[in-house]
């Protein structure tokens, strides 16, 4: 588990475990105040990406090939939705490489076979 992951469980276990179990109770008031839980509880369970969230200039993790990925452009033809990517930035779609998007494929953070629980 890495350092982010860490981050998100021990936050997790603050924001929405103890409020669910009507526990919740600050450490002051800046500390742990979220007033969306659903994102946080998103960011903690790393669901895939979709299409639609998919944005040029992104970093993903691309779980087909087991690293990050620079996303350059997305491009749509009927009946294929394709990325531009490139393991590094880039300026120029030459320097690039093309694939076509597939679900449950990209994600915002590595995926590891342990679960945040």
């Amino acid at each position: 588990m890495n350092k982010y992951q860490k981050a998100l469980l021990a936050i997790k276990k603050i924001v929405i475990d103890e409020r669910a179990d009507g526990f919740y109770h600050p450490r002051t008031v800046a500390d742990f105040y979220c007033d969306d839980v659903d994102i946080l509880q998103e960011l903690a369970d790393n669901p895939p990406l979709k299409i639609e969230e998919l944005k040029e200039g992104m970093w993903v993790w691309d779980d087909k090939t087991k690293s990050y990925i620079y996303i350059f452009e997305l491009l749509y033809w009927k009946p294929v939705k394709a990325i531009i990517y490139a393991g590094r930035i880039i300026n120029d779609p030459a320097h690039g490489f093309c694939i076509d998007f597939e679900e449950n494929r990209f994600y915002r953070r590595e995926v590891t076979d342990e679960k945040i629980q």
